[in-house]
C-alpha cells in the first residue's frame, strides 16, 4: 500500500464502492470496518482514499498479515499438483504460494 500513500492525491475518492473487499470468507468487509469506525456505506457512497486506506491497514491487523518489504524480480508458476506460484527476489531469495496477487507498478 505504500504506492498509494506516497502517490495518490490527497482527497481522492475511489470508484469500488463499499461492497467491493479483499476477504474471500465474507468476514473482513468494509463493511465491518466501518462499522468499528460508526460509519455506514450508505455515509461514504464513494470511498474516500483515507477510508480506503484504513480498511487496508486493518485487513492487514486482522488477518495477522506481515509485509515483507522485498522487490521481487520473476514470478514463476509451476503447474504440478498442487500448482504452486515461486517469487525470486532480488535479494537472491524464494518466496512459493499457492495464490498471489499482484499490485504495483504495470509490468514492462
Amino acid at each position: 500500500m505504500e504506492f498509494w500513500k506516497l502517490n495518490m492525491l490527497k482527497g481522492m475518492y475511489l470508484r469500488s464502492g463499499c461492497d467491493w473487499h479483499y476477504d474471500p470468507f465474507n468476514e473482513d468487509t468494509i463493511e465491518r470496518y466501518l462499522e468499528t469506525r460508526n460509519l455506514r456505506p450508505a455515509d461514504v457512497q464513494s470511498l474516500p482514499l483515507h477510508l480506503y486506506l484504513g480498511y487496508c491497514e486493518w485487513f492487514q491487523r486482522q488477518k495477522g498479515i506481515q509485509v515483507l518489504p522485498s522487490v521481487v524480480l520473476r514470478l514463476d508458476y509451476a503447474d504440478e499438483t498442487p500448482p504452486f506460484f515461486e517469487a525470486v527476489l532480488q535479494s537472491g531469495g524464494t518466496i512459493t504460494a499457492k495464490n498471489v496477487v499482484r499490485a504495483g507498478l504495470p509490468l514492462l
